[in-house]
């Protein structure tokens, strides 16, 4: 996770990449050639959970949510996904450094969840 912010701009953006790589995960097929879009390691729609200290379903929020075309993951394909959301103030602006994160700057006011860009 990246969070990308211009000093004077209204907004900041986080970046989440996530990767699946070659060999994950473990019992895949080979190829990307099945005929059946329902087994494992097929999937077309993705999301992205806010994380509320736990793996609870029930209070975690999905953020995001895309649906397209079957993709099978296998050996032969690395599946790389990039998101970013952008978080836009709607009110007075406040900005101050962090000194958590050299990355990042702590923004005040309030906030309301942006377009994926997908």
């Amino acid at each position: 996770m990246e969070v990308r912010h211009t000093a004077g701009n209204k907004y900041t953006d986080i970046v989440v990449t996530c990767t699946l790589d070659y060999g994950e995960p473990a019992g895949q097929a080979a190829f990307d050639n099945t005929t059946n879009f329902n087994g494992d390691y097929v999937f077309d729609e993705l999301g992205l959970k806010s994380w509320e200290g736990t793996e609870n379903g029930s209070t975690n929020k999905l953020l995001t949510h895309v649906i397209f075309h079957p993709v099978q993951k296998s050996l032969n394909r690395l599946i790389q996904i990039d998101y970013t959301l952008r978080i836009q103030s709607l009110t007075t602006f406040t900005e101050t450094s962090s000194t958590a994160l050299s990355t990042s700057n702590t923004v005040s006011g309030t906030t309301s969840g942006g377009n994926t860009g997908y």
